[in-house]
């Protein structure tokens, strides 16, 4: 495969991933991103030797200057995604075998955490009226629902009506392209979200809308659900920084110090691998 045929076959990846592996936004960016200096890279090299590099060619050139450049976490990601490039061109038939590269092994970071008293005061201390905003029961109930089962902050925007069992204290997470699972909170978030559906959110028309929206009758982003979190570390005296991510990194930790398994927390977080689950163990 030379350099041409390669760039074409990168742009029918990204449509491939965006529309039957429905990659993330943030996932897609990268993968285009990576794909561009790959192929840059590439082009270089070609003026330098005065011919028209293989792709066998030119990758032992490209994981050399990366090598060089990168930090283990970059150099992992471009490796990663050039290995799903690979295995899209010999499933096109453009390769004739697979073509893998060895993936650096990455430290992940220490997780940053909050104390469970600390969470627990931010729901037996603070009543509902010092929260400042218009719909306080769906604030707490976010915040609750984070700490309580450890999803992401895309998978509390993604929640619909039809995915919530109060009954059961119950939410179905289905995150794309993975395995969807169960998760489930306590009795004081039941009880916000019971207060949220009957005096905050319009009466919803069909199960299949989301759950929790903004006021402006929209589904709540990412972005507004950290806004919640900050808010509610603000609070506290003194104030903390509180994120979706320290909250799913407490909700993680405080269960392997109880002696749940690591592969128990690993479904739960909807982790891949037990490499990602390792870190929370101190």
């Amino acid at each position: 495969m030379d350099r041409i045929t390669g760039a074409h076959y990168s742009e029918l990846f990204i449509e491939h991933c965006i529309n039957e592996k429905h990659a993330t936004y943030h996932t897609t960016r990268s993968y285009k991103s990576d794909l561009r200096q790959f192929f840059e890279f590439w082009e270089q090299q070609d003026h330098r030797h005065s011919k028209t590099l293989s792709v066998t060619e030119l990758v032992p050139l490209f994981l050399q200057n990366i090598q060089q450049q990168e930090k283990s976490a970059t150099k992992a990601r471009k490796i990663s995604c050039l290995n799903s490039f690979f295995l899209f061109l010999f499933r096109n038939n453009i390769l004739q075998k697979p073509y893998t590269l060895k993936r650096p092994s990455v430290q992940l970071p220490t997780a940053t955490t909050i104390p469970h008293e600390v969470i627990a005061s931010l729901f037996a201390e603070i009543p509902i009226t010092a929260i400042q905003s218009v719909k306080p029961y769906r604030d707490r109930s976010i915040l609750g629902i984070l700490y309580a089962t450890g999803i992401k902050s895309v998978e509390v925007s993604s929640i619909r009506i039809q995915d919530l069992n109060l009954a059961e204290q119950s939410l179905t997470i289905r995150p794309p392209r993975k395995k969807q699972r169960m998760v489930f909170f306590g009795v004081q978030t039941k009880h916000d979200l019971s207060m949220y559906l009957a005096h905050e959110r319009p009466e919803a028309t069909t199960t299949s809308e989301y759950l929790f929206l903004s006021i402006h009758k929209t589904p709540l982003t990412t972005r507004s659900i950290q806004r919640i979190c900050i808010h509610f570390g603000e609070l506290l005296n003194p104030k903390r920084i509180i994120t979706p991510k320290i909250l799913r990194h407490s909700f993680a930790l405080h269960l392997l110090d109880q002696g749940t398994s690591l592969e128990r927390v690993q479904e739960l977080l909807g982790h891949a691998t037990s490499a990602s689950t390792e870190r929370y163990v101190q």
